[in-house]
């Protein structure tokens, strides 16, 4: 506890060496290594910054498209999908039973939840 506050170690160890955290900063690890609580390996930044930085180090744990291992499309399904549905003659269920998947799998794609890389 820190002032009445749980917080993750790299945070304390953060605001004891360079001060207070600003509110609505984050603790960024210079060293991409998650649980170090060197001061010198952390510094304040917003959330953009750290997702700026995860995607310049490649440290996303996810993977998009068919290379996602929950993936239950290709990319060309995706395809074929949107343009069943862009004709109006298809309902999501009757897609979904072409495709034997779920009625949300296809609602998601459609509605760009999923897949939202592909045009």
């Amino acid at each position: 506890m820190y002032m009445g506050v749980q917080m993750g170690a790299h945070r304390l160890f953060a605001a004891d060496a360079k001060g207070e955290i600003p509110k609505g900063m984050h603790v960024l690890h210079s060293c991409d290594v998650k649980h170090c609580v060197n001061p010198d390996h952390l510094r304040y930044g917003t959330h953009k910054d750290n997702m700026r930085d995860m995607a310049v180090r490649k440290r996303a744990h996810h993977q998009i498209g068919a290379a996602n291992g929950h993936a239950v499309f290709t990319e060309e399904q995706v395809l074929e999908v949107r343009a069943l549905y862009k004709t109006g003659k298809y309902v999501y269920r009757e897609i979904a039973e072409k495709f034997g998947v779920s009625l949300s799998a296809v609602r998601d794609v459609i509605l760009r939840k999923n897949w939202a890389h592909l045009p």
